[in-house]
C-alpha cells in the first residue's frame, strides 16, 4: 500500500521554507545548516550539545537565511516536540528535515568523536537510538505536521473544494449486505 503526503510545497521560494536539521551542531548538520541558510531558507537546527549547535549559529551569522537553534534530546517524542513547536512558533510551517542526529557520541557525557576502542555497549545503544529513533519520530511528527499545513492551506485556498487526502480518515472494512429475498 503506498501513502503519500505533502512534505513541502514546491512552489514556495526558499525564503520562505522551513526546514528542520538534526544534529545541527556536528560536522555535516553544521554544513547542511549553512546550504539551507546560504539559499535564504528557514533552518531549526536541534542538536544534543547546547554548545557545539551555538557555535553553528555563531559559525552561520552572515548567511542569508534564518536559524534558530534548539538543545533537546531527539531520541524523545518530548524532544522532537520541542523542536517541531520552535519551527512553528518561529517560522509558522515544516517544509522538509534533514536528520543528520548521530556519530560517535557519548551521549551521557556531552563527549563527541569518541573512539571505537573506547565505546561501550551502552553507548553504542544509544548513539544507534540516536540515529534511528530520531529519524523516525523527526519524520512522523513533521509529516503529520505537514500534511496538516498543507490541508489547511488547500482549504484556505479553494473553500468547499478540498477533499480529505487518501487515509486521512481512518477507513473501516464493511461486509456487503446481504441481498433480500423478496
Amino acid at each position: 500500500m503506498a501513502v503519500s503526503y505533502q512534505t513541502h510545497r514546491s512552489d514556495l521560494p526558499l525564503d520562505e521554507r522551513t526546514y528542520i536539521v538534526s544534529g545541527a551542531g556536528g560536522g555535516i548538520g553544521g554544513a547542511v545548516v549553512a546550504r539551507l541558510l546560504r539559499t535564504g531558507a528557514n533552518v531549526v537546527g536541534a542538536d544534543l550539545s547546547g554548545k557545539r549547535v551555538a557555535g553553528t549559529a555563531q559559525a552561520t551569522q552572515d548567511l542569508p537565511g534564518k536559524l534558530e537553534v534548539v538543545k533537546s534530546d531527539l531520541t524523545t517524542e518530548d524532544g522532537v516536540a520541542q523542536v517541531v513547536e520552535t519551527a512553528l512558533e518561529t517560522f509558522g510551517s515544516v517544509q522538509g528535515v534533514a536528520n543528520v542526529a548521530g556519530g560517535m557520541v557519548n551521549i551521557n557525557q556531552d563527549v563527541y568523536d569518541v573512539p571505537l576502542a573506547d565505546y561501550s555497549l551502552q553507548d553504542f545503544i544509544a548513539m544507534f537510538a540516536l540515529n534511528v529513533n530520531s529519524a523516525f519520530l523527526m519524520c512522523a511528527r513533521s509529516s503529520r505536521t505537514s500534511s496538516r499545513n498543507a490541508m489547511e492551506d488547500r482549504q484556505r485556498r479553494l473553500p468547499g473544494r478540498v477533499r480529505e487526502p487518501a487515509g486521512a480518515r481512518q477507513h473501516r472494512y464493511t461486509r456487503p449486505r446481504p441481498q433480500s429475498s423478496h
